[in-house]
């Protein structure tokens, strides 16, 4: 059978190839990582916060200096953040 001859909406659900001895396949209910994929992320971004709002605080109360690299970086977790999507 040529695999261009295949409905494109089956192929998710045949395997490419049989599994190993003892392996049940699971197409209904497949093991997905994506929460601890979400606590991870959550838990970088505080200890993100926590570090950058200690150094923002330093740098106001502290040297009473805030420059250029600052702005820089308290813009900077955000200008990817938004972007990122959860898909699997």
């Amino acid at each position: 059978m040529d695999p261009s001859e295949i409905d494109p909406k089956l192929l998710a659900f045949i395997p490419a190839l049989a599994p190993p001895p003892g392996v049940r396949p699971n197409f209904k209910d497949p093991l997905s990582l994506e929460t601890p994929l979400r606590v991870s992320v959550c838990l970088v971004m505080a200890l993100m916060l926590v570090f950058v709002s200690l150094r923002v605080y330093t740098r106001l109360r502290i040297t009473r200096e805030f420059g250029a690299e600052d702005c820089k970086l308290l813009a900077r977790p955000f200008d990817r953040t938004w972007s990122l999507t959860m898909d699997t």
